[in-house]
């Protein structure tokens, strides 16, 4: 894909891409598809939002044919890009109906006894049964508040200011972002890349039949060929390696990523997960410094290894791994600074703006986040909420922006405001749920802004498309589960992935609130640091192909998907060997493509006849 890789490194300029038809597509996926997003995954835990990219790309592409006037490539990426955000922007169904749940009636909000001391601002007080009450309008207004309008300020911020330095500048190869284009250039300009086109309609079929094993039969049929989403074989492993955990994810879509992330993270990142999760893992329980017992599912383990042995060392190593690459490339920085704060670069059209500008919109939403933290929660340190909406917060989008640019796979680390809380000593619950902007949530759109470069679309069409999506996302998820909720309670049998998920997944949230453990050792996270960047040094100077920051992916990630890609990075290199170099720089991108596409589409026809027939069994008639 020669295209992209030259619009990423001249900066042409951008071409429109908001037109009516990509305005059509997003208000047709949000009616459509968002409420089958959110009712599978309230089911079976399914998160469908990749799937339904492609194939509401497919369905738009195609229609547009029909009509004699293909959409361009600008017009594909936002469609795609913003297909995905009405599906996952569902903020009643993640969030609000959630707390809610956590907060009134979960187990163990009941056992820790917070159902009566957890903030209205929060969630209201049980006996609610409609999004309609009246005690529901200060929680909405202030989550969509933070979500809709300092989040999404603070996170367009980053991901400008971060991707001139990783893209436009370091020229990181961001390979999961040059799938999105290979996607969107290949659907739309068919007639003029029919070599591509080839490997793209093969691969796609290779994906619809693989993706109707591993989903057409149990979401149809009701009988699975494979596990999903992985194969657990911690049981076995754990009869001689006690604590260690391994298994393979059974989605091609990580399989694939092994083709297009480099060899080096690759191979860096198994490195990162087998020194944790099943060497390390079983020496800390040689140590018994973690509560384990046999029989323990792989997600069991990997949660308490996580809380109780390796946090602190992935934050220590996860901070060098960024901070070395900075130091060593501050060129780049200074150069992105510099030109993105030349009047002469904004004038030639190039996309850029002045420097100062979404540093400071950055600041002034964490600001906004700090400011209404410490009305809600005053009882907390105020400089603490600072220090983690403005400082973790813009190194966290360092160390995830590299980790995307360098790998294709974001990386947030893990449990910093909660060990932060705990080594404060902080008592209070108020501060627990405050609406502080905190983590890589960034990260996103530095993917998104690349994604923009490599099909050569206007970052403002980006922007003003998320804009409308956004909103939209958020009305419509309102409407579907006020219905959802109207049908039956949740979490119900009738949505039966919410009453095993939720208890569970509330019991870890609310578990910090009684200060059981400190997970934040500041002698680890030290050690951790200064090795991390001996390391990073010697590998630098000595040419060694060692990427740290894939060594802490692998510590952070779960070990299955971490295999999966392994695979996919051996199965790369031997077609790398058969069929050239070229061919296959040419070419893997586009066969990530149509895999993708072939498999999302199955995933999304399957969730649709699933829903049809589960509609069918829950009506009265």
């Amino acid at each position: 894909m020669e295209e992209m890789r030259l619009e990423a490194e001249t900066e042409k300029p951008s071409e429109k891409g908001l037109t009516w038809r990509v305005v059509l597509t997003i208000i047709y996926a949000a009616i459509v598809f968002q409420p089958v997003a959110i009712w599978l995954e309230w089911v079976s835990g399914v998160v469908i939002a990749l799937a339904i990219e492609y194939t509401v790309l497919l369905f738009a592409s195609t229609l547009a044919d029909f009509s004699g006037k293909p959409l361009s490539r600008q017009e594909a990426f936002l469609i795609y890009a913003t297909t995905g955000t009405v599906v996952l922007e569902s903020l009643f169904a993640k969030i609000f109906i959630y707390n809610y749940y956590k907060s009134r009636y979960s187990p163990a909000a009941h056992a820790f006894g917070l159902t009566e001391v957890i903030p209205n601002w929060f969630a209201p007080p049980a006996g609610v049964t409609t999004l309609l009450d009246p005690s529901w309008i200060t929680p909405i207004l202030l989550w969509v508040f933070f979500f809709g309008v300092l989040s999404k300020l603070a996170d367009v911020s980053l991901g400008y200011m971060f991707h001139r330095v990783y893209l436009v500048e370091e020229k990181l190869p961001f390979p999961s972002q040059r799938v999105w284009a290979a996607a969107c250039i290949t659907v739309t300009e068919k007639a003029k890349m029919p070599k591509q086109l080839k490997v793209f309609t093969i691969s796609a079929i290779l994906g619809i039949v693989y993706g109707a094993i591993l989903y057409g039969f149990p979401y149809v049929l009701g009988k699975s060929v494979l596990p999903i989403p992985w194969i657990d074989w911690t049981g076995t492993i754990q009869n001689f390696l006690p604590g260690a955990t391994v298994g393979i994810a059974t989605d091609l879509s990580f399989f694939t990523l092994g083709f297009i992330i480099p060899w080096a993270v690759t191979v860096s990142m198994l490195v990162g997960g087998i020194a944790v999760y099943i060497i390390g893992n079983y020496l800390a329980v040689s140590h018994q410094a973690f509560p384990w017992t046999s029989g323990m599912s792989l997600e069991t383990v990997r949660w308490q290894s996580q809380q109780n042995v390796w946090a602190s060392p992935m934050i220590g190593l996860s901070i060098a791994a960024g901070v070395v690459p900075l130091i060593l490339g501050r060129k780049y920085i200074l150069r992105a600074f510099k030109r993105s704060s030349s009047p002469k670069g904004v004038l030639e059209g190039k996309g850029a703006m002045p420097t100062w500008l979404p540093f400071a919109l950055f600041v002034a939403a964490t600001g906004g986040s700090v400011i209404i933290s410490h009305i809600l929660a005053p009882d907390f340190p105020v400089w603490a909420f600072i220090a983690l909406a403005l400082g973790w917060t813009l190194l966290a989008n360092i160390i995830s922006g590299r980790a995307l640019g360098e790998a294709g796979l974001e990386f947030n680390v893990p449990y910093v405001r909660e060990g932060t809380y705990l080594a404060l000593g902080y008592q209070g619950v108020n501060a627990w749920f405050a609406p502080i902007y905190v983590g890589a949530t960034g990260v996103g759109w530095i993917g998104g802004f690349a994604g923009a470069t490599f099909t050569g679309t206007s970052k403002r069409d980006y922007i003003m498309a998320y804009i409308l999506a956004v909103p939209l996302a958020y009305i419509v998820s309102f409407i579907a589960v006020q219905a959802f909720w109207s049908i039956a309670p949740i979490p119900s049998e009738a949505y039966p992935w919410t009453a095993a998920d939720w208890p569970v997944r509330s019991l870890f949230d609310l578990l910090w609130i009684k200060n059981p453990f400190s997970i934040l050792k500041t002698n680890w996270i030290l050690i951790s640091f200064i090795i991390g960047i001996m390391v990073a040094l010697s590998c630098s100077i000595f040419k060694v192909p060692f990427v740290l920051i894939a060594f802490s992916l692998g510590m952070g990630g779960f070990i299955p998907l971490t295999f999966s890609i392994f695979i996919g990075g051996i199965v790369g290199q031997l077609l790398m060997r058969r069929w050239g170099k070229e061919w296959w720089d040419e070419y893997k991108a586009v066969i990530v493509a149509g895999i993708g596409l072939g498999e999302g589409v199955v995933v999304a026809i399957s969730a649709a006849i699933m829903l049809i027939m589960k509609a069918m069994w829950i009506s009265p008639i």
